[in-house]
């Protein structure tokens, strides 16, 4: 279930957003449905010290992993979905001018609730995720070096804890008016980050060196007139983004400044 709005990343990062490869198994009993995936990384990956590649999960030996339940009638949709997945950061080190293979991995879990309300002109919907290393997903946050060997030159990874929601509501057929509101939140690390002279190692969606987006926030009315196969549509984004330094015990964005970000988007599409 995704927010119905214009803009084409449909709600991230507030909404998990990504195009998978995958082997989906769904099955029905009555008005519920159980769903299994496993999912492999391709146009949208984990971020690392290669910057964003596929090879982290391929590494891995293992793709991700998701299972969801929804129960479904005419006018309300409630469901919930887990996943987990691991990545390899690298395979590599050097340590005294010597390349050492390194056996490094990262597991990370995450999860979301979701409902949805519709009549025939009125539609109300709701997501709340929860997750480690989202960004793969559109979605902020990643994870940072935990701790260092020196003889060995192995690391330890630790992941960001995310929490985004997000609310959807829209009136109308021909004529369109709606409303989308979002908010995502970092919690920190569940372990203290490696600090160095030049500070934490972090790897993700709204980090620079050792700044990243602790949280951020958005309101977006539209208003679109859809004729037959035609969807003409103005929608405005009002965003803020509390910006400021990672504190190493904890992971905790503090020191924040917000930057306000404003948007005007134009749609005309037909459908055929």
């Amino acid at each position: 279930m995704v927010p119905t709005v214009l803009n084409l990343n449909t709600g991230a990062p507030f909404q998990p957003f990504a195009r998978s490869p995958q082997v989906t198994i769904s099955y029905k009993i009555n008005k519920l449905k159980f769903t299994g995936a496993a999912l492999y990384q391709f146009q949208y990956s984990s971020t690392g010290v290669s910057g964003t590649s596929s090879n982290y999960i391929k590494y891995a030996n293992m793709p991700e992993l998701f299972l969801g339940i929804e129960n479904k009638n005419t006018s309300w949709i409630i469901g919930a979905g887990a996943e987990m997945k691991k990545i390899v950061p690298r395979t590599s080190t050097t340590v005294g001018g010597s390349t050492l293979k390194v056996n490094e991995s990262l597991l990370s879990y995450g999860g979301n609730i979701y409902a949805q309300y519709s009549n025939s002109l009125f539609c109300i919907k709701t997501k709340t995720s929860y997750g480690q290393n989202l960004s793969d997903l559109s979605m902020l946050g990643g994870y940072g070096v935990s701790s260092l060997d020196t003889i060995s030159g192995k690391q330890n990874y630790t992941s960001f804890n995310m929490i985004s929601a997000w609310i959807n509501a829209t009136y109308g057929k021909k004529w369109q008016v709606g409303l989308f509101a979002g908010y995502t939140q970092n919690l920190g690390t569940d372990k203290a980050l490696y600090e160095t002279t030049s500070g934490v190692s972090i790897y993700g969606n709204g980090v620079s060196g050792n700044q990243m987006i602790g949280c951020m926030y958005k309101i977006s009315p539209q208003l679109s007139y859809n004729p037959n196969n035609f969807r003409i549509g103005l929608e405005y984004d009002y965003t803020i983004a509390e910006w400021g330094d990672v504190t190493p015990i904890d992971g905790v964005v503090r020191n924040a400044k917000n930057v306000l970000n404003h948007r005007i988007l134009g749609f005309i599409a037909y459908y055929f």
